[in-house]
């Protein structure tokens, strides 16, 4: 089943047993990769479901598939880590999305804080990345680019996590390792909150604290704002067991 292409649909695009895949992803399907009638695909909605399906009739601009079989996809991570990422220069802030969907993050939260520099973000372009990223690990989930919010928004949100990681340059006294390991192992909902290239403020640092959130180091280094969100998630996600098999393949 590995070997079968993947391909993402959109959720109204299923009827019952049936999948009527047109506009971009039909053009992919039928003229760059060939399809014929009785070939089989992995076709994803973006919900961590695989639906293995096979080509029963192409039209003009569509392409009908029957589903055969629906399984869990298995690169879906259970733990349910969200990063929220101030605002960077675009390319950066495309590169940290492109990582943070391989890595099988849940949701990526641009926001504007004391030191944000950038302007906006393209959200058209992030989710294509996203999408992008989805179908090249074999996801069936497809990161969420939500829309950009205010820092107090952020700290306001962070109820909806179990435990909350603010990545501070100057924090001293805590460094990531320890604050994963003080962290319960049934613990599913993780946030990981990392700063613009400008770093947090002093003052952030106590709001995000007194929100609730655990300030901690990633080093010694002084690391850009992209490599610090996919080396802080990268952690998260080794501490609790998301990246098992890692050794065999070193």
């Amino acid at each position: 089943m590995s070997k079968l292409k993947r391909f993402l649909i959109l959720p109204e695009e299923r009827v019952g047993d049936r999948i009527v895949v047109s506009g971009s992803e039909f053009h992919h399907i039928v003229n760059v990769m060939r399809f014929s009638v009785g070939d089989l695909a992995i076709l994803g909605v973006g919900d961590g479901v695989d639906l293995l399906a096979r080509v029963h009739e192409i039209l003009k601009d569509k392409v009908i598939f029957r589903i055969e079989e629906e399984r869990p996809n298995p690169a879906e991570p259970r733990l349910q880590l969200s990063a929220y990422l101030a605002l960077l220069k675009s390319d950066h802030l495309e590169f940290a999305v492109q990582k943070l969907s391989e890595l099988g993050l849940r949701s990526v939260t641009p926001f504007v804080s004391e030191h944000t520099v950038a302007k906006g973000v393209r959200a058209d372009r992030l989710v294509k990345i996203a999408r992008e990223s989805a179908k090249q690990c074999e996801r069936s989930g497809i990161l969420q680019i939500r829309e950009t919010l205010s820092f107090d928004r952020v700290l306001r949100e962070l109820p909806l996590h179990e435990a909350a990681l603010f990545c501070c340059e100057f924090e001293r006294a805590t460094g990531i390792r320890q604050a994963l390991n003080a962290l319960p192992e049934g613990l599913t909902r993780l946030a990981v909150i990392i700063g613009p290239e400008g770093g947090f403020s002093e003052k952030e640092k106590e709001e995000a604290v007194r929100a609730g959130a655990v300030s901690v180091s990633l080093g010694p280094r002084i690391l850009r704002a992209e490599t610090a969100a996919v080396a802080a998630c990268t952690c998260a996600m080794y501490r609790f067991g998301e990246m098992e098999g890692a050794a065999e393949v070193l």
